[in-house]
């Protein structure tokens, strides 16, 4: 006989789980131990658990309203007796993340209210003021924004009643109304609140219901007490996903930018209980996590997250936590806040992209076909650009970083054997045609230079090896002199710094910033080089001041097919030959 257990995820609806069904597949092995429910009902509560491991979650019998503990993995299901009705409903958590021995604890989705929290007091307040003079207030921006905290946070703040539902994946209006009481089909109200707040979570996951929107935003309210309210919560799809619905259009909305925190917020966060573990609070590493993560509430928590494994059993010093930092190991979870978006089709649409990692804003592309168009809406969509009055720009460093991976996938199998045989190797890539084109007032642009170095490191490295552009950013010291700003760091086994400039312009600003007192010394670069490009009249490196740590690179003015190139302090030059 085919048994049912049922199990239940904070206040949504119980699933029910049948002991001789896996997922979608037919009379496989019948479920047996706790176990396999768990298993099971990860499947059928995607995409809540999507991202969480089978061992951080944990299953829980419910007795008379009081939670017990963790039943074994490996304990029979014929041994329980709760779970069978949806009254005694099975209760699933995933673990707390716990930092030193403390009691403190953030769970996978949303937050512990017991436990250390920022507050968010000027967000909560401006959406209780929006939600006084309207039924429907819309909260909607990329993953790992924060919006279900907020949401808990809310009811934590207001003294009217609030109801959490969240929409499952493909789940109808009238489903997600009908755990608030109000039957959609009736039109009636069976929650005995004349005041009432209620949370719709993960919205996107009905959107394709049209009419049920339809239903909900204009004709519900004429039926219900002008006292009960909407907060609606959706999530910007990682991979496409489909268009919200023209009502939810015209809703007041609280977007991506409402959701950052603020510079002191994320100081404070990093600095609580539930922040950066002890002995780990260092200056630099924090400065350096709010510069790359802009304020991404997701990002903030999963880099403290990747730090602290890193380091539970060791104290590391701020230049081996910085240096891990700037690792492909610490942002492995990148593509769970950003996705993975397609790989660009259109020429036109990848010299976008690059021009954006080189330049503040860049003007919207032109000429896209559909894929593309639809590729640049995602990007949007997911946080990793932004638009500020037709023009785009990175959201954050992280977000670079990210997307350096994607539109540069062809690396290296090999490790260079020196910063000079890289740095050889990047400029004999570049495009002379590239060069030419982006000539103003007689040289190239600097952000071209940017780009094909950008381009060649990638290119010229191993997959382990982290690119981090716009290194000054990350390290910022307020006594920026209008120079060039433009510095990578190699990371791996490598550790190699690497600063650009054009016509010598900065040369000691950036050597001193790799130096043993700049402000790189905690990254305790293996080597450093400054690259110079410039021109002369002839294409001889003949007024070129040598330096152990400056490579120049001289054209022949008009000419960019090939250079002269002094490494260091060599005597003579070398002539190298771009791609063309």
């Amino acid at each position: 006989m085919n048994q049912v257990f049922w199990v239940q995820y904070q206040t949504n609806q119980p699933v029910k789980i049948k002991t001789h069904y896996v997922g979608k597949q037919k009379r496989r092995k019948p479920l047996s131990v706790v176990a396999h429910v768990i298993g099971a009902a990860k499947q059928t509560l995607t995409p809540r658990f999507d991202a969480t491991p089978m061992e951080e979650l944990t299953l829980h019998s419910v007795v008379d309203g009081v939670e017990g503990p963790a039943l074994a993995p490996d304990l029979p299901l014929s041994t329980l007796s709760a779970g069978l009705t949806a009254m005694t409903a099975l209760v699933i958590r995933s673990k707390p993340i716990r930092f030193n021995q403390s009691e403190v604890s953030i769970e996978v989705n949303g937050i512990h209210l017991d436990s250390p929290h920022l507050e968010r007091i000027d967000l909560l307040t401006s959406i209780a003021r929006t939600l006084e003079t309207n039924r429907f207030v819309l909260l909607s921006s990329p993953a790992k924004s924060g919006k279900t905290s907020v949401l808990q946070l809310f009811t934590k703040r207001v003294n009217t009643p609030c109801i959490y539902a969240r929409a499952g994946e493909g789940s109808f209006c009238a489903d997600v109304l009908r755990q608030a009481g109000i039957d959609m089909e009736t039109k009636s109200f069976n929650n005995p609140s004349a005041q009432l707040i209620v949370m719709i979570d993960d919205a996107q996951n009905c959107y394709h219901d049209r009419s049920g929107w339809r239903s909900l935003i204009k004709e519900i309210p004429l039926r219900l007490p002008a006292s009960v309210k909407f907060i609606i919560s959706a999530t910007h799809a990682l991979k496409g996903g489909i268009e919200s619905p023209v009502e939810i259009g015209y809703l007041p909305k609280f977007s991506r930018q409402d959701f950052l925190l603020s510079e002191n917020e994320a100081t404070e966060f990093l600095d609580s209980r539930i922040g950066l573990r002890d002995g780990m609070k260092f200056g630099a590493l924090k400065q350096n996590i709010i510069a790359q993560c802009g304020g991404l509430v997701g990002a903030l928590r999963l880099s403290v997250n990747s730090l602290n494994r890193a380091f539970s059993k060791s104290h590391p010093s701020e230049s081996e936590a910085l240096i891990f930092y700037l690792s492909v190991d610490a942002v492995s979870w990148l593509p769970g806040v950003f996705g993975n978006p397609a790989y660009p089709r259109d020429d036109n649409f990848k010299d976008f992209l690059a021009k954006c990692f080189t330049s503040e804003l860049t003007s919207a592309p032109t000429s896209l076909r559909a894929p593309d168009e639809r590729r640049l809406f995602i990007l949007q969509k997911t946080g990793i650009l932004v638009e500020e009055g037709g023009f785009f720009k990175f959201s954050s460093i992280m977000s670079r970083r990210h997307v350096i991976e994607w539109l540069y996938p062809y690396r290296s199998p090999n490790m260079p054997q020196s910063l000079r045989v890289l740095i050889k190797s990047c400029i004999e890539d570049m495009s002379c045609h590239l060069l030419a084109g982006s000539v103003v007032a007689g040289f190239p642009e600097e952000a071209t230079f940017q780009h094909l170095l950008m381009e060649g490191l990638q290119k010229f490295t191993p997959p382990t090896c982290s690119i981090c552009p716009e290194l000054s950013k990350m390290f910022p010291d307020g006594n920026q002199t209008g120079g060039s700003e433009i510095d990578f760091y190699v990371n791996g086994s490598l550790r190699w710094g690497v600063g650009l400039l054009v016509q010598g312009r900065g040369f000691g600003e950036h050597i001193d910033r790799f130096g043993e007192n700049g402000k790189y010394a905690m990254l305790a670069v293996q080597d450093y080089v400054v690259v110079d490009f410039r021109s002369s009249p002839d294409g001889e490196a003949t007024s070129v001041q040598s330096h152990p740590k400056r490579v120049s690179v001289v054209f022949k003015e008009g000419d960019f097919s090939v250079c002269k190139c002094i490494f260091g302090l060599d005597e003579e030059p070398t002539e190298l030959r771009l791609r063309c």
